[in-house]
């Protein structure tokens, strides 16, 4: 990928950003999306100080909209994952967080929609109060 900034460009392969000294640094990416799109995450990132930059690969001349990344460094993965769930799930109401969070365990005796709410036994193929397929 080609690590853009105001003062430089930087070029690296699998994941790994040349410094000026020399040494190597080992990216990580976030997402990968178009221009506006990456930005507002940069944003988000940079509002809970984690440190990311909008990129574009390597393979890339001119032109790469919309395959762009936004990428940070490993150790700020989790952080920058976590600050961007949490900016995602703030303009959710109570009933869609908890859909979000619901996770269907298809080898449990019973699971509980993540559409509706509604719990039934794991033998169905759809929500027998939504009609969300499981099958």
């Amino acid at each position: 990928m080609c690590l853009m900034t105001e003062e430089n460009e930087v070029r690296t392969g699998d994941a790994d950003a040349p410094t000026e000294d020399g040494d190597q640094i080992e990216l990580a990416v976030i997402a990968q999306g178009d221009a506006s799109y990456l930005q507002e995450l940069a944003d988000v990132l940079e509002a809970a100080e984690i440190e990311a930059r909008v990129v574009a690969p390597e393979d890339c001349d001119t032109g790469c909209a919309p395959r762009l990344l936004l990428v940070t460094l490993p150790e700020n993965l989790d952080a920058a994952r976590s600050a961007l769930e949490a900016h995602w799930n703030d303009d959710l109401d109570d009933d869609a967080k908890a859909a979000v969070s619901t996770v269907v365990d298809l080898d449990a005796a019973e699971a509980t929609c993540p559409a509706c709410m509604n719990t039934f036994p794991t033998d169905a193929t759809r929500c027998p109060e939504c009609g969300l397929n499981f099958g």
